[in-house]
């Protein structure tokens, strides 16, 4: 991750859609690529609404992507670089069209597109 950022010729945006953990390793062991970062936009928290953390002896108040590495969550806050947050109130509220499952369909020999095919049909059951 490190040398990609380093090695783009404009400051790059990174998106974050899970845990900071292993983007604060990156910024740990080669600080000097906040240089080439604008912005790290990050898809974590709850607002008003519930978390999606379900597991024994917790009340489901807290987002996955912050729960499980709350210590890189505080990190990278604390980085100084800009971090915007959308929060699991905007993901829960993100329209999916059938003509974004269509062209997701179209490419799905791309991992990640078969990944989000894939992720979309169990999320129903």
């Amino acid at each position: 991750m490190a040398k990609q950022i380093k090695a783009s010729k404009e400051k790059v945006t990174v998106l974050l859609t899970g845990p900071a953990t292993n983007f604060v390793a990156a910024l740990e062991k080669d600080p000097s690529i906040k240089d080439n970062i604008e912005e790290v936009v990050w898809m974590a928290g709850a607002v008003d609404v519930g978390g999606n953390v379900v597991q024994y002896h917790h009340d489901t108040s807290a987002e996955w992507n912050v729960y499980w590495d709350p210590v890189s969550g505080k990190k990278l806050f604390e980085s100084g670089l800009n971090v915007t947050i959308f929060s699991l109130d905007s993901t829960n509220t993100v329209p999916v069209k059938i003509d974004f499952l269509k062209k997701i369909t179209k490419q799905k020999e791309y991992v990640l597109s078969d990944l989000v095919g894939q992720l979309y049909a169990i999320s129903f059951f």
